[in-house]
Parts: structure tokens; C-alpha cells; sequence
């Protein structure tokens, strides 16, 4: 695995390396907005920061990924719930992409 080093400053102005892995350190640019969007990437969505932070936290961070889930396997996620289920359902649906509506139980 990759790994970043980060600098990190304590409350006393001193400085401590953090040695982070890569994915985490992109997942935390992403979040203060220093990382631009690569094609596919969630945040070309334009979902709300709740949503979206709901669904990076899962590891989904493509659209590709996110359209290959169902509406179950959506709803399953914790905190995520019918509005943030119709505000990707939306999103999508702006692209011409559809979610699996299969609702079994697995």
C-alpha cells in the first residue's frame, strides 16, 4: 500500500510527520476540497456534504460504483435513508444511469 506523509500542527505550533495511506490522505484532500475531481469521481454528482460524505465513508467513491448498487444495498448504509436515496437516485438520473430497484433480501 502507498502511503503519504502528512504534516500535522499541534495546538503549540509544533509540527509531527504522519505517515497516512495514500487513499485515506486522497479521502481527506477530497473532503477540504484541495483534491480536484477525476471523471467518474462521486463529487461530479454535486450531492449535499451529508450524502456524500455517507457514501465516501463506505468506500463508494466512483459513479460506477455507486451504480452498480441496489436500492437495498443503498439503504442498508448507515445514515442513509430515503432523502439522500432520492437525491442519488436524482443525480443519476440526470446521467441516464438507473439504480437496481430490486428490493429481496439477501
Amino acid at each position: 500500500m502507498s502511503k503519504n506523509i502528512q504534516f500535522v500542527t499541534d495546538s503549540e505550533g509544533r509540527k509531527t510527520a504522519v505517515i497516512v495511506p495514500i487513499d485515506d490522505y486522497e479521502k481527506l484532500l477530497k473532503q477540504r476540497g484541495e483534491l480536484e475531481a477525476r471523471p467518474g469521481d462521486l463529487q461530479e454528482l454535486g450531492l449535499s456534504d451529508r450524502t456524500y460524505k455517507t457514501l465516501s465513508g463506505e468506500g463508494i467513491d466512483s459513479i460506477e460504483q455507486l451504480s452498480k448498487m441496489t436500492v437495498m444495498q443503498l439503504l442498508e448504509i448507515k445514515y442513509f435513508g430515503k432523502k439522500a436515496l432520492n437525491e442519488v437516485t436524482h443525480a443519476l438520473s440526470k446521467r441516464g444511469i438507473t439504480i437496481n430497484n430490486d428490493l429481496s433480501f439477501e
